[in-house]
């Protein structure tokens, strides 16, 4: 295991090293953060556990959070989890029409290489089978 620095496993994402990230004690909580690193995102984040970065740009709140050690990986991954259940809600709310307008392309252009399309993979192993299984 490594013990990067911030600006070490900000340079290993910026490129693809993911390896390195993973390999590092605190790899694993910058992907989580770097997962949340929006800056409104942060701002509740940062609201929630109150940390003051009121004098902080909001490029420098990831790397902020980050490194308080007082912020906990729990809470991290609470947080993490909160936000995943109100997203879902929302994205919930809208299946019916998304899987009625895919179920409704006569055609769909894959793009790239037909064997390994994300798109391809998504339609047929979601949109279609639950096509299935609606109208069964």
């Amino acid at each position: 295991m490594t013990n990067l620095n911030f600006a070490d496993l900000d340079n290993c994402f910026r490129n693809d090293d993911f390896p390195s990230i993973e390999n590092d004690i605190r790899g694993i909580r910058f992907l989580k953060l770097r997962s949340m690193s929006r800056r409104e995102t942060m701002e509740e984040f940062c609201t929630l556990h109150n940390i003051d970065i009121s004098e902080l740009k909001s490029r420098q709140y990831f790397q902020h959070v980050f490194n308080l050690a007082e912020i906990t990986n729990e809470q991290i991954d609470a947080f993490g989890i909160q936000k995943y259940r109100e997203e879902r809600q929302i994205r919930l709310s809208n299946e019916d029409y998304l899987v009625d307008q895919l179920s409704r392309l006569q055609s769909f252009d894959w793009g790239g290489s037909f064997g390994n399309s994300l798109e391809k993979n998504i339609v047929d192993n979601y949109v279609k089978k639950k096509k299935v299984l609606v109208t069964s």
